[in-house]
């Protein structure tokens, strides 16, 4: 049972980021963005890729330093690519302008991974490995690990932000 809360947790831990991603685009952009998910997952695409390799494509495994940071440069070029394209235009419209158009880039990007990937699941390796730690006699694993420390991160950082910055 103890297991099962503590991976409540981390999982809760995601759900909490996801959740605070899209308040972030929502209080720039003041569009509903409902290709957010769709984003990170050709950003996360991108990443299994150079971090994979594939033979078919004569990619080979370019290791974590290569594929993260290029999966994060492709996340972030697609949502400003989407400010430009989508919310600076539809931004004065009646609010279901902006959405229909999140929607529609939403099953553009949905296309595309399904094009470029396909449908089949394709396990990966860790971001982190190793045997974890012990809490109150449960495993915490070094992936989990992880998800606290960028969550910490994340929110200390934006709490910087919005309390310093103007735009914020």
């Amino acid at each position: 049972m103890g297991a099962v809360a503590l991976n409540g947790v981390f999982v809760g831990l995601i759900y909490g980021l996801l959740a605070v991603g899209l308040v972030v685009v929502y209080r720039v952009s003041r569009i509903v963005n409902f290709a957010y998910g769709e984003t990170g997952m050709l950003a996360a695409f991108v990443f299994f890729q150079l971090r994979l390799g594939s033979g078919a494509t004569g990619l080979r495994d370019h290791g974590i330093l290569v594929a993260l940071p290029v999966a994060t440069a492709l996340g972030a070029a697609i949502g400003a690519a989407m400010e430009w394209v989508i919310a600076r235009p539809l931004r004065n419209n009646p609010v279901v302008n902006g959405m229909v158009g999140t929607i529609a880039a939403s099953l553009l990007f949905v296309t595309i991974a399904v094009d470029r990937w396909g449908p089949d699941v394709r396990p990966t390796k860790p971001l982190v490995e190793g045997s974890g730690v012990k809490v109150f006699g449960l495993a915490v694993t070094p992936q989990q690990l992880l998800i606290a420390l960028c969550t910490v991160a994340i929110l200390a950082g934006l709490s910087v932000l919005y309390r310093t910055r103007r735009s914020g």
